[in-house]
């Protein structure tokens, strides 16, 4: 659907389709079977100046699909689109490509720099502030971090981060649960956990919740942005190596 006016002179839009092996040859931690939409739109000019609409009808699109733009170096970024089952509507004004990923009702998205895991997310109410909050499996965490050279180690009750970066602790209050984390041999955070079984294994593991561990990489110049199912991490403390050597 093209608004009129959109474009100042006549263009030629071209839509191609790709295969799920296009996205997780790129984007390491996916499955061919998470994938079930890739399109790309293309403008032979200028960029639209009003969003177009793109309606994908597909049997394979779940209720709860996430639709993001897919970079060339690997990045999905989260997309605000329509979902229905077997539906997806999305507008823009750049000419990206998509992807749409089969996330189910219990699952969330974990994305950062090439990487991106599916996997299982609770919502408890915090113990502490009585607020609703997703829970995550802290596993899947530390293997993503493992590619940013941070090591971490949990025994069940404690989780010890080692980094080679100097975090920027500021002040510190640890508050109240029974599990911890460390910082380079600092306590700076306890919270309440929750165990509770990882459907793609079926065994218990132990899920925090997330607010609480997105303040902890903060320290790590590693920020977090959430829209209710995809979090995305992003290593400032490397982008601005890259901006240094650039200039």
């Amino acid at each position: 659907s093209v608004p009129q006016g959109a474009f100042t002179q006549s263009e030629t839009m071209t839509v191609t389709t790709g295969s799920a092996k296009n996205v997780t040859d790129l984007v390491s931690g996916l499955s061919n079977s998470n994938v079930a939409i890739v399109l790309g739109v293309n403008f032979s000019g200028a960029n639209p100046t009003k969003p177009v609409t793109v309606t994908i009808t597909d049997p394979n699109i779940l209720a709860n699909s996430e639709i993001y733009k897919l970079t060339s170096g690997g990045d999905l970024v989260p997309m605000k689109a329509s979902v229905s089952a077997g539906k997806a509507v999305v507008s823009f004004t750049s000419d990206p490509d998509f992807v749409v990923l089969n996330v189910k009702k219990d699952e969330r998205v974990i994305t950062m720099a090439g990487q991106a895991r599916i996997v299982p997310g609770l919502v408890q109410a915090d113990p502490v502030s009585k607020n609703k909050t997703t829970y995550m499996p802290i596993w899947y965490v530390m293997q993503m971090l493992k590619t940013l050279n941070i090591s971490s180690t949990w025994n069940g009750h404690d989780w010890r981060l080692t980094t080679t970066n100097q975090p920027t602790m500021g002040m510190v209050n640890p508050g109240k649960g029974d599990m911890h984390m460390y910082l380079d041999g600092k306590l700076v955070q306890n919270v309440t956990g929750v165990y509770a079984k990882d459907p793609s294994t079926e065994k218990n593991t132990t899920y925090m919740p997330i607010w609480y561990v997105m303040q902890l990489l903060n320290k790590l110049s590693i920020s977090s942005s959430w829209n209710g199912t995809t979090w995305t991490l992003t290593n400032n403390a490397a982008q601005s190596g890259r901006t240094s050597s650039t200039n």
